[in-house]
């Protein structure tokens, strides 16, 4: 499954709308190519997210609609963009091969004769606690087991979970674009920038774009989190701010504030 989205703005921020896949579906991680071109102030391009769906079982179903929403610069206010629902029919494949176990060739023959039923005198063993512990300890591992694999898939099937869980690896990326950014100081500032506000959104659950400072400071806020860690935030989202519009620094610089950006994401991560 193919999403394209494309047009005028910053294309590189746009995140992948959130599909309900059906039960049955087994969605890999999606691959995202991206296309776009800057020029005299102005981005247009588009962004593309594939989706590779394995369908375990035939019949007919349905990828409810959803909905993803973007800034328009003109009406300056944002906009929700309605995503159709999708119907899909699975057929199962006709040249499928089917195997089977053909019976056991072991030679069986009944016995016969007389059968005498005889009292057993030996006591039961109840004293031997190995014995109970053969019966009862597979069953907590089973138990154990079981409890454990319902969690992972719950965590596995929870969109905002993985979210959250990947929100510190996705900064880390960001911040490695801005290290590879070489002299391109505005190009840098920008990997920055979205390296701290995508992993607060992602943390908290929010828009991750057209936002301004102030947006994710707040949510830092009723987060509970220390003024002093919310000055560092703004001091670093502020500088990213000014040298993308105005790019005059030095790469010591730009060294210095990558390292005070992981500083702040580790510290973040143990309290968000």
């Amino acid at each position: 499954m193919i999403t394209r989205i494309e047009g005028v703005g910053n294309v590189p921020l746009i995140r992948q709308p959130e599909y309900t896949f059906p039960d049955g579906f087994e969605d890999y991680r999606p691959q995202e190519s991206l296309n776009f071109n800057a020029q005299m102030g102005r981005v247009q391009g588009h962004k593309m997210f594939t989706n590779v769906l394995i369908a375990r079982r035939a019949g007919e179903f349905m990828i409810p609609e959803t909905s993803i929403s973007y800034y328009d610069d003109r009406a300056r206010r944002y906009v929700n963009k309605t995503l159709p629902a999708i119907n899909i029919t699975v057929l199962r494949d006709p040249n499928v091969v089917y195997s089977y176990v053909q019976d056991s060739q072991f030679n069986l023959t009944p016995l016969t004769g007389t059968v005498t039923w005889m009292a057993s005198s030996a006591p039961v063993h109840r004293s031997k606690w190995w014995l109970w512990a053969g019966f009862i300890f597979p069953l907590l591992i089973g138990s154990s087991l079981l409890g454990y694999l319902t969690y992972r898939k719950r965590i596995n099937d929870n969109p905002a979970i993985q979210r959250s869980r990947q929100a510190y690896s996705t900064a880390m990326q960001k911040l490695a674009e801005a290290e590879q950014a070489g002299s391109d100081f505005k190009m840098a500032y920008a990997a920055i920038f979205r390296a701290i506000t995508g992993f607060i959104s992602d943390k908290r659950q929010t828009a991750s774009a057209g936002q301004p400072d102030t947006y994710y400071l707040e949510h830092l806020r009723q987060a509970g989190l220390e003024e002093d860690v919310i000055k560092q935030c703004k001091k670093l989202l502020d500088r990213c701010s000014t040298i993308r519009y105005a790019p005059n620094t030095t790469r010591t610089f730009l060294n210095k504030d990558i390292e005070n950006t992981k500083a702040l994401l580790q510290q973040l991560r143990k309290l968000l």
